[in-house]
């Protein structure tokens, strides 16, 4: 029997958890910078632990991005 997303714990889709998992393959690899995987990542909350899984466990990833930017912003401030 298939389980759910719920079941498993995770809240995304199985595509969604597929591309969070991919960003943060490349994201341990040093492809691609943290801060703008988490930017993109379907989840962010669980991409943190996506990215954790695959490092030591003393390891440390850098904050969350404070600001997001949106092609939006600019024009929200006008």
């Amino acid at each position: 029997m298939a389980s759910t997303a719920a079941d498993t714990g995770h809240l995304a889709p199985a595509g969604l958890r597929a591309l969070d998992e991919s960003l943060a393959n490349l994201v341990r690899q040093g492809v691609v910078d943290y801060q703008e995987a988490y930017l993109k990542a379907s989840v962010p909350t669980e991409f943190d632990a996506i990215v954790k899984e695959g490092m030591p466990g003393d390891a440390e990833l850098p904050p969350p991005p404070t600001e997001i930017f949106t092609p939006y912003a600019e024009a929200e401030k006008a």
